[in-house]
């Protein structure tokens, strides 16, 4: 059976950028993306990925 990756939250500084029903956080600036991504990947042991949007995406691991 394949090991399937589930997307568990996304960070992101612009509010038109993303949207659906995962968790979605809204950061200021990016800055404070970085700080939420950090905190949330050690709390939810995820691994945390940048695209090339800016957009943050943590995955478990």
């Amino acid at each position: 059976m394949p090991n399937i990756k589930e997307i568990l939250a996304v960070i992101t500084c612009e509010k038109d950028v993303v949207g659906g029903t995962l968790p979605i956080f809204y950061a200021k600036d990016k800055e404070e993306q970085e700080l939420i991504a950090v905190e949330l990947g050690r709390i939810l042991a995820a691994d945390v990925h940048k695209l090339s949007t800016g957009v943050i995406v943590l995955k478990d691991s």
